[in-house]
């Protein structure tokens, strides 16, 4: 059974927040995004002054902070035993992994794949909340699916387009009635624009059968 933990990082958000402010992705704008949040950064010059900017908003705000923690724990553990059971039918296994949630004061929402941690926004509403946990889990079991049965396939892609792959893969999962029925949200609009055309070359595929392993078969036998 995958089990999701819920806790605070606040090392970890100054780290992010700081060298997040500078980067894009694939189309999409962090630094923007985290000014849009917290207008203030904008004037913060370097790093010492993006740090103390986020030490003292968590302390102004640990009540709320405190009190989001203990909501999203309860609304996961309403969702997770049904996030199993979909997770089993679409990978067509059973895992037995602990992933963390690090709450974030910003919305970027980055992974940790070797630590098997991600960030979560602490404003998100609970369907967006949802939606997100379920997105960054779904990315975890991907990457394991593909070390543990891809690993010589993977070895002739670039990393730049596994991580796009994981993407598409997670989009096109989220679409799926169950799992948006489950968050209870559902876009028909991926985050990383550049991503747009290759989504519905892949999506040709997964309509296929809608089985992950079968679908990366498909994939790597077209590259």
């Amino acid at each position: 059974m995958v089990k999701v933990l819920f806790k605070k990082d606040i090392k970890l958000d100054q780290q992010i927040i700081f060298s997040f402010l500078k980067k894009k992705k694939a189309g999409f704008n962090f630094g923007a995004e985290i000014i849009r949040l917290h207008p203030l950064l904008q004037e913060a010059k370097g790093k010492k002054a993006v740090f103390e900017y986020v030490a003292d908003f968590y302390k102004q705000h640990s009540g709320e902070i405190d009190s989001v923690l203990a909501i999203q724990k309860k609304d996961w553990s309403a969702v997770s035993g049904s996030f199993n059971i979909l997770s089993r039918k679409y990978f067509g296994e059973d895992f037995e992994n602990t992933y963390t949630s690090c709450l974030s004061i910003i919305s970027a929402g980055p992974r940790f794949l070797s630590e098997g941690k991600f960030q979560t926004y602490y404003k998100h509403p609970k369907n967006i909340f949802i939606y997100h946990v379920i997105h960054e889990t779904l990315h975890f079991l991907f990457y394991e699916t593909i070390e543990k049965h891809f690993a010589s396939e993977r070895a002739k892609v670039s990393e730049e387009k596994i991580w796009q792959l994981s993407e598409i893969v997670n989009f096109l999962l989220q679409q799926e009635p169950d799992f948006y029925q489950l968050a209870g949200f559902k876009t028909d609009r991926i985050v990383y624009a550049n991503l747009g055309l290759q989504l519905e070359q892949y999506r040709i595929i997964w309509e296929k059968d809608k089985y992950i392993r079968s679908f990366l078969q498909n994939v790597f036998a077209c590259k």
